[in-house]
C-alpha cells in the first residue's frame, strides 16, 4: 500500500469515529453537549470583549473603556459643539427591556477601567435557585418622587443621539376625590452644557402618570459620548401657573450600550440628593442563556469610607448574595485583600439562574472589612436586578440585552 493511501485511510477513520461520537452524544447526552458548546461560546465572547475594551482604552486613554463590551462607535468628528432638534416619536423606535419601573434610588456611575483577564479565578461552584433559603431583611427603597421611562438610540450615520421621553409614573398624589390637579412637563439637557443642547416637552394636563411620547435629537460626534450625560428634570404646574421642580435624574452616556436602541426606567431624585459617599465598587455581569449561568466578576473597589477617620487601609472582601423574593438562595465571597486602600480582585463567581427566574432575582454585593477580632464590618453595598433603579437597573438591562457579553460598571456603595 502506498504511504499516501495509508494517510487518507487514517484521516477517514478519524472522521468516521468523530461523527459516530457526535451522533451518540447528540442522542444520549443532548444537554451536556449543549452546555459544552455554550461554555466555549462564553469564553470566545469574553476574549472578544476584552479586545474591544483594550482597543477603546488605547484610543481614549483619558476616559478608559467606559463599558467593557462597548467599542468605539461610528465615525470620528471634529465638531466640538452640538445642536438639538425634535422628531416624531414612534413606539417601535426603541427596544423594550420588558422591565418595570425601578424602585431604588438612582446612583451615578463613573468611567470604567475594566480590563478583564482571560483566566479569572472562580469562586466556589455554581449554586442553584433550588437551594435552601433563609429570609433576609432587605426590601428595595421606594422613590417618593416618581419615575420616568426614556429611550436612547445613537444614529451613527448622522452622528445624532435620539432621546425619547416616553412617560412618567407616580409623579403626584391625588386629592381626596382621586383627581390630580397638577400639570407636568420635563426639561432635558446634554451636559456638560453645550449651546442648543437643551429641550422641553409639551405640558400634560392633570395626569400623575403622564404620557409624553416625544423624541429629541442631539448632534453628538462619537468621541463626545464618553464625556456627556443626559440630565432630565421634571416640573409640575398648578392651577395658578406656578411651576415647581419635582425631581431630576441623570445618566452617563458612557454607561449604556448605544449600539442598539433601548428603554430604561429611572427614579427621580430631589435636586440636592446625591449618592452617599461610602466608596465605589466595579463589577461585570454576563448571562449565558444556553447554560443558564449568571457570571459576576468582582473587579475592584475605590474611595472606600473607613470606619475610623485616621484609617487609610484595611483587610477587605466582597460578599455576593443571590436573592429571590427577599430570600437568600446562594452566597459567595472573594478572597481577602489585606492592607489595601483600593483593592483589586478580578474574581469570577457563577450562579445557576434559569431564564424564567432572571426577572425575579437580585444580587446584593457588600464590601466588608475583616476586623482583627475576625468579624466583618460592612462598608457599603449595592443591590442590582430588574427591580432596581438608576445605574443598577441600567447595568442589569445592559446584561439582559447583551447576552453572553460581560458588561462592567462602577457603582456607588450605600448603607440603606
Amino acid at each position: 500500500m502506498q504511504p499516501w493511501a495509508a494517510v487518507v485511510i487514517s484521516l477517514l477513520t478519524v472522521i468516521v469515529i468523530a461523527l459516530l461520537a457526535y451522533i451518540i452524544l447528540r442522542i444520549f447526552f443532548p444537554n451536556q453537549l449543549e452546555t459544552l458548546f455554550a461554555i466555549g461560546e462564553e469564553r470566545l465572547s469574553l476574549t472578544k470583549s476584552d479586545s474591544r475594551a483594550n482597543y477603546y482604552a488605547a484610543q481614549h486613554p483619558e476616559t478608559g473603556a467606559q463599558v467593557a463590551q462597548t467599542a468605539p462607535i461610528g465615525r470620528q468628528g471634529a465638531s466640538a459643539g452640538g445642536s438639538f432638534s425634535r422628531r416624531e416619536f414612534r413606539d417601535d423606535a426603541v427596544e423594550d427591556s420588558d422591565t418595570g419601573p425601578g424602585r431604588h434610588s438612582p446612583g451615578d456611575t463613573t468611567g470604567s477601567e475594566y480590563e478583564p483577564g482571560h483566566n479569572l479565578p472562580r469562586v466556589g461552584s455554581a449554586e442553584s435557585l433550588a437551594s435552601d433559603t433563609s429570609v433576609m431583611d432587605m426590601q428595595p427603597d421606594v422613590s417618593p418622587i416618581g419615575q420616568v421611562e426614556i429611550g436612547l438610540e445613537y444614529d451613527r450615520d448622522v452622528s445624532e443621539l435620539v432621546v425619547s421621553l416616553i412617560q412618567g409614573r407616580d409623579l403626584a398624589s391625588s386629592d381626596a376625590t382621586g383627581v390630580c390637579d397638577m400639570d407636568f412637563f420635563a426639561s432635558l439637557a446634554v451636559v456638560p452644557d453645550v449651546a442648543n443642547m437643551k429641550s422641553q416637552t409639551k405640558v400634560v394636563k392633570r395626569n400623575p402618570n403622564p404620557v409624553f411620547k416625544e423624541r429629541f435629537l442631539y448632534s453628538l460626534e462619537p468621541h463626545q459620548l464618553a464625556q456627556k450625560s443626559l440630565q432630565l428634570q421634571m416640573f409640575s404646574v398648578d392651577k395658578y401657573a406656578r411651576q415647581k421642580h419635582i425631581g431630576e435624574t441623570e445618566i452617563r452616556l458612557a454607561d449604556v450600550d448605544l449600539q442598539r436602541p433601548l428603554r430604561l426606567w429611572l427614579n427621580l431624585r430631589e435636586l440636592d440628593q446625591k449618592p452617599s459617599d461610602f466608596g465605589e465598587l466595579m463589577f461585570s455581569l454576563s448571562y449565558l442563556p444556553t447554560a443558564e449561568r449568571l457570571t459576576v466578576v468582582i473587579v475592584k473597589a475605590k474611595n472606600l469610607k473607613w470606619p475610623r477617620q485616621d484609617q487609610s487601609v484595611g483587610d477587605v472582601l466582597v460578599k455576593v448574595h443571590l436573592l429571590q423574593g427577599g430570600k437568600r438562595v446562594a452566597k459567595k465571597k472573594t478572597s481577602v485583600k489585606r492592607s489595601e486602600s483600593q483593592p483589586t480582585y478580578n474574581e469570577a463567581m457563577i450562579f445557576s439562574v434559569s431564564q424564567a427566574s432572571l426577572s425575579s432575582v437580585q444580587l446584593r454585593l457588600t464590601v466588608a472589612e475583616l476586623r482583627s477580632d475576625g468579624r466583618l464590618s460592612s462598608i457599603g453595598h449595592v443591590i442590582i436586578g430588574s427591580q432596581a433603579g438608576g445605574a443598577e437597573l441600567t447595568h442589569w438591562q445592559q446584561m439582559v440585552t447583551s447576552l453572553r457579553k460581560p458588561v462592567a460598571m462602577w457603582h456607588h456603595l450605600r448603607k440603606k
